[in-house]
């Protein structure tokens, strides 16, 4: 059933300045429902797909489904000055025609969501047989200007209706006649309009508050958190990046390169044109990325959950980098899908990190993010690639993509030796893994803190218990170095 229920935008004043409050108590990102089919994508959208909406203006005198007889062109004009000779039935030309049409670009570069318009008249003012999906009106609502802005309806309705009641000398609102207020006023109803409820937040600011705020720039963290986990993050829109093979391209990572995606979402607010949004808007949702090398190297990723804390009415302490445990994985793209590695060592809210993972054959490789818990999680994800990994990071000595007994074989047997004239890599693959041209306790160190981050601490005591003759070296060699690094740590 259809849920029709309306939503309105109040003037709130403390002396003659806007205040941020709310009209009824709401959680963060209050979340009502979303829209399940569009012109343009068609039905059977679920929670996480992205939607393409087209928005309209009602031509005056028309009747919609929020009123019999729409005002709102002649009203906006009036507010806005537009001479006689402009007022034409093409609006695009129009300046509050391109604050809407800004305002509604923001949707899209935070979110899964499109917001395209379509006229309903022509040029010569004849029917266009279109109308949008949100169609947008006017009428007098209640009589005092400045008292109910605006109001709208869930999906899948969305239609908007903006107050034209006048001020006693005729003209239209300060707040319907001004870029800011107007600008927020549109994004605050359309996110009504595209299923969200009134937010009520302490210490961060919410475009979707009760009251409409002219000190934010449209839609803020707590808004975004909401759109994303309804419709996914921008990279969601053609075609998402859900599989291997539509996976966002990140280009090429050269030695000493570095790629980020995702920074956006690192604090409450958001600028005009933050665009980089990155996250996992549910189980459902994966995300898949491609890069290429061209020369060997060790690449190192980085997942980073992202996002501020703060208060909500309902849900008390929310932190938003800590809502999903997330899960990173390394693969070779060719010549078919193959899983390097697994990065799942943390909880809500941990770094994971895939590091000095040697990628001996250039070519192309993939990673994929994934969420544990069915919420939302933003997150940044950084990719790049080095001729030698940082000191304590790899033990993986001959390249094979394990640390193992033989990596420590082969530390052992070059123990105590310098490497002078080796190249860089190949001294690391003798033991020297703190580039200094030698293999001696400091790198035992290194060895040992690698060894244990990649396979435990008990793997590494084993590599040591092992009774057999061959081995009676390594173990010797062991604790002479854990005799040694005790000693040198004891020196005045």
């Amino acid at each position: 059933m259809l849920r029709r229920e309306f939503f309105t935008l109040m003037r709130l004043l403390t002396g003659a300045a806007v205040v941020a409050a709310s009209v009824d108590a709401a959680d963060a990102y209050d979340i009502v429902n979303r829209w399940g089919a569009t012109q343009v994508d068609g039905g059977g959208l679920q929670r996480g797909d992205p939607v393409t909406l087209r928005w309209s203006l009602v031509p005056d005198g028309q009747a919609y489904s929020r009123s019999g007889n729409s005002q709102l062109i002649q009203y906006l004009d009036d507010g806005w000055n537009v001479p006689a000779a402009q007022r034409v039935p093409d609006l695009t030309g129009r300046s509050w025609w391109s604050v809407m049409n800004t305002a509604y670009a923001q949707f899209g570069r935070v979110s899964g969501i499109k917001m395209v318009y379509v006229a309903e008249q022509n040029g010569n003012g004849s029917d266009t047989g279109l109308e949008g999906d949100v169609r947008i009106g006017g009428e007098n609502i209640d009589g005092t200007p400045g008292g109910a802005l605006a109001d709208n309806t869930f999906p899948n309705d969305g239609d908007m209706r903006i107050d034209t009641t006048r001020e006693t000398n005729g003209r239209p609102t300060f707040w319907h006649s001004t870029e800011a207020p107007l600008r927020n006023l549109m994004i605050h109803e359309t996110g009504h309009g595209v299923g969200l409820g009134h937010a009520q937040n302490t210490g961060v600011a919410a475009v979707m508050e009760g009251g409409l705020r002219t000190d934010i720039w449209g839609l803020q963290f707590d808004d975004v958190y909401a759109l994303n986990r309804q419709y996914g993050d921008p990279l969601e829109r053609n075609g998402g990046n859900n599989t291997a093979g539509t996976a966002t391209k990140l280009g090429n990572v050269t030695l000493g390169g570095f790629v980020s995606v995702g920074g956006d979402s690192v604090d409450s607010v958001v600028q005009q044109f933050d665009d980089d949004w990155t996250g996992i808007d549910g189980t459902t949702d994966a995300d898949w990325f491609h890069f290429t090398t061209t020369e060997p190297g060790f690449v190192d990723l980085k997942l980073t959950p992202l996002g501020p804390s703060y208060v909500s009415v309902q849900q008390g302490n929310f932190n938003a980098a800590a809502q999903s445990d997330l899960v990173l994985q390394l693969f070779r793209s060719e010549p078919s899908v193959t899983l390097i590695s697994t990065a799942d060592n943390t909880g809500l809210g941990g770094v994971e990190t895939i590091g000095a993972r040697y990628l001996a054959t250039p070519g192309a490789y993939l990673a994929r993010v994934r969420g544990t818990q069915d919420l939302n999680q933003f997150y940044q994800f950084d990719v790049s690639l080095n001729a030698a990994p940082s000191a304590g990071t790899s033990a993986d000595l001959n390249l094979d993509g394990a640390s193992n007994a033989a990596d420590w074989a082969l530390f052992v047997a070059n123990s105590y030796t310098a490497f002078g004239g080796l190249a860089q890599i190949e001294a690391f693959q003798r033991g020297d893994l703190d580039f200094d041209g030698d293999n001696d306790v400091a790198d035992f160190r290194f060895f040992k803190t690698a060894y244990i981050a990649a396979n435990g601490a008990a793997a590494f005591a084993s590599l040591l218990s092992v009774p057999e003759p061959e081995t009676v070296s390594l173990a010797a060699f062991a604790a002479a170095c854990c005799v040694l690094g005790r000693r040198t740590a004891s020196r005045p």
